[in-house]
């Protein structure tokens, strides 16, 4: 999914009409490619932009993370497509859809079928409500925990959603663990570090040449030894093409671009711990991003650190729930006394809720447990929660902003809302400054203060570094607003080839 192009047409309130025209917009508006033979039938009813196209055959999907720009559309993709990646991210990806609305581009593990109503004015698709399907997932790099991935995966929170669950027939298939192989098409998968856990970087042999795609990795998080293992592997592979993200070439707004100022997450570590023990006596609030497991980990340290206790939502819960399937260390975290959940006031709940509240609702806390006591907590809030401080009523406190800066128009304006919030209930700010010039967003100026967030992408500098150590016979620039300034910044050293919409590339 395309930040960038689908803000050009879409925002909150305003989305593509895929429940009841399916992959029409999109298509249209040329924002997923024209490939014919991919998408799943049920979304193909009215999709003139594929006639005359060639077909195009696809034997597996590998994905390198979970965030949504890489996985935003999978639903959209046929459903007996096979689809390999890490576990944790299987467990991720299942849990986003577990626990939030589902379309169709958004069903990425379990799919059900559409139908074309032709009864209204015009044709439009229709839920069938009758059964659910599981699409193949494999596994690479399994490990010992591969048992305990699969009780989770064959749960069908998803089938249980609506109030007609019964009438549901849900067919699930296994994760399982993927071969060495697709077809005649051998690869390597190679975690990296990232700020989401379980990316993953691949290498395929194809036809005698060795094809690396990186996915979006850094040199400077928590785990910078796993990024550097992935850099000797390929020091000793020497891939003929390196499909690599290139973020932060010439400068992107929402990161530190530069390896003297951006911040490790150690460096967010130190800076935040400091922001929470000049707070002494106060509430606490750290804004970070909900699959952003690694700084929730950091504030839980921060919690112990100063003898207080993390209270996430129950969302954040579900994603560590999921995730401590596939890691130890997250099982760990959900077992410690530090960590409880805030309980929303909610009209109704979700099954997942359910399930979650019978196995942790010893750690549940409400506003009324937070409003006795607010300087024994750290919550985890991000502006989607910020509501809450009306039942809180806490008059006072810290905010610690530990996300990226706003990179589009939509969230300039959401930052500018969380500055009313602020200040309305009188709350300093850590890591964003307002300076408010009058009453309309653009009469704000806002600062977003460097060493509170650490982006989860390689710095420039770091990138032609790694580009020089491993050699490749050519690059191929990707992730990108830049992709033209790599013969820049690499001084002609190495080939590139820079890709274009719609047009293949031949090895």
């Amino acid at each position: 999914m395309n930040f960038s192009e689908n803000g050009k047409y879409f925002e909150e309130f305003l989305t593509p009409r895929v429940a009841t025209h399916g992959i029409y917009d999109l298509l249209n508006l040329g924002l997923v490619p024209p490939l014919k033979g991919v998408y799943r039938e049920d979304s193909l009813f009215f999709a003139p932009e594929l006639k005359g196209e060639p077909d195009t055959r696809v034997d597996a999907v590998f994905l390198s993370h979970a965030h949504a720009d890489h996985v935003g559309y999978l639903g959209l993709l046929k459903e007996n497509t096979p689809v390999y990646c890490s576990e944790m991210t299987a467990m991720m990806i299942k849990a986003t859809q577990d626990s939030g609305a589902a379309g169709l581009e958004a069903e990425n593990v379990f799919t059900t079928p559409r139908l074309v109503d032709t009864d209204g004015t015009e044709p439009k698709l229709t839920k069938t409500r009758s059964e659910y399907h599981q699409r193949p997932y494999l596994a690479v790099n399994c490990t010992d925990r591969l048992g305990n991935v699969k009780g989770f995966w064959a749960d069908t929170f998803v089938s249980q959603r609506t109030k007609d669950s019964k009438n549901y027939i849900c067919e699930t298939t296994g994760l399982v663990a993927a071969p060495a192989a697709v077809g005649s098409i051998e690869f390597e998968a190679i975690p990296v570090d990232h700020s989401v856990y379980g990316a993953t970087a691949y290498v395929f042999q194809v036809d005698g040449k060795s094809v690396c795609y990186t996915g979006d990795f850094r040199m400077h998080g928590w785990r910078p030894q796993v990024s550097a293992a992935f850099k000797e592997r390929l020091v000793t592979i020497r891939p003929d093409y390196l499909i690599i993200e290139g973020t932060n070439v010439g400068g992107h707004k929402g990161n530190d671009t530069d390896v003297q100022q951006r911040a490790s997450e150690e460096d967010v570590h130190q800076n935040c711990l400091t922001a929470v023990r000049v707070a002494t006596g106060k509430l606490v609030l750290a804004d970070f991003g909900l699959r952003n497991i690694e700084r929730l980990l950091i504030f839980l340290e921060i919690a112990k650190e100063t003898g207080r206790r993390l209270a996430v939502t129950t969302k954040d819960l579900f994603f560590l729930h999921a995730m401590g399937h596939a890691d130890e260390t997250i099982n760990a975290a959900l077992n410690d006394p530090h960590l409880v959940v805030y309980a929303k006031t909610k009209g109704t709940e979700f099954e997942w809720e359910k399930r979650l509240k019978e196995l942790y609702g010893a750690c549940y806390i409400t506003c009324a447990d937070v409003r006795e006591d607010m300087a024994a907590y750290i919550l985890a809030f991000s502006f989607w929660d910020i509501k809450e401080l009306l039942s809180l009523e806490p008059y006072g406190g810290v905010y610690i902003y530990s996300t990226c800066e706003a990179f589009s128009e939509e969230m300039e304006i959401d930052v500018w809302r969380l500055g009313n919030w602020l200040t309305r209930f009188g709350l300093e700010t850590v890591g964003i400054n307002f300076t408010r010039l009058g009453a309309r967003p653009e009469e704000c100026e806002v600062e977003f203060v460097a060493g509170y967030h650490a982006s989860g992408h390689i710095s420039s500098r770091e990138l032609v570094e790694f580009i020089d150590e491993v050699k490749p016979g050519a690059i191929i620039p990707i992730h990108t607003e830049h992709p033209g300034m790599f013969d820049e910044i690499l001084g002609g050293r190495h080939q590139v080839i820079i890709p274009e919409p719609g047009r293949s590339i031949t090895l």
